[in-house]
C-alpha cells in the first residue's frame, strides 16, 4: 500500500439492521458506569468487490444497576475502487471500517436514549482499533462458527 495515496476504498452504504431499547425502570440519575460490548461481523460481497461490516453494540449499566438495555446493529458497505486500488480490503475491514461506522452508532445511541426518562447517553470516545485488538484473542479461542 502506498501511504501517500488514498486507500482506494469507497463507503457506499450504511443501514440499520436492528435496534432494541428497553426502559427497565425510572431513576433520578443514570448509573456512573455504563458498560458496552461491541461485536464486529465482516461479510465479503464479491459481486461488488466489497465487504459488509456489521457493528453490533449492546449497552447497559453495571449488573443489577441498569435502568435500560440497548442493542444496535448497523452495517456499512465498503467497495474497492477498481480503477485506483491501493489498500487491501480485508486489511481495511479489520479496523478502519469499524472505526468509520462507530460515529453513526454513537449518534443512534444518543438519539434513542434522548427519548428515555433518563435522558441521552453520550458515549465516550472509543479507540476502536485497541478495542478490537483486545477482543481478538477471545474470539480466536472460540470454536469455529462461534465468533
Amino acid at each position: 500500500m502506498n501511504r501517500e495515496e488514498q486507500p482506494g476504498i469507497y463507503f457506499v452504504g450504511l443501514w440499520l439492521d436492528h435496534i432494541t431499547f428497553q426502559d427497565v425502570e425510572s431513576r433520578d440519575e443514570r448509573p456512573d458506569n455504563l458498560e458496552f460490548a461491541v461485536n464486529v461481523v465482516r461479510t465479503p460481497v464479491p459481486e461488488v468487490n466489497g465487504i459488509d461490516i456489521t457493528l453490533e453494540l449492546s449497552m447497559r449499566g453495571d449488573e443489577g444497576d441498569s435502568p435500560f438495555f440497548l442493542s444496535v446493529g448497523t452495517t456499512g458497505r465498503f467497495v474497492t475502487d477498481t480503477a485506483h486500488p491501493n489498500m487491501d480490503l480485508s486489511a481495511f475491514a479489520k479496523t478502519n471500517g469499524p472505526a468509520l461506522i462507530m460515529p453513526f452508532v454513537r449518534e443512534m445511541v444518543a438519539n434513542i436514549t434522548a427519548r428515555s426518562r433518563n435522558g441521552p447517553v453520550l458515549m465516550p470516545p472509543v479507540n476502536v482499533a485497541k478495542m478490537l485488538e483486545e477482543q481478538e484473542p477471545q474470539q480466536a479461542a472460540l470454536p469455529p462458527g462461534k465468533a
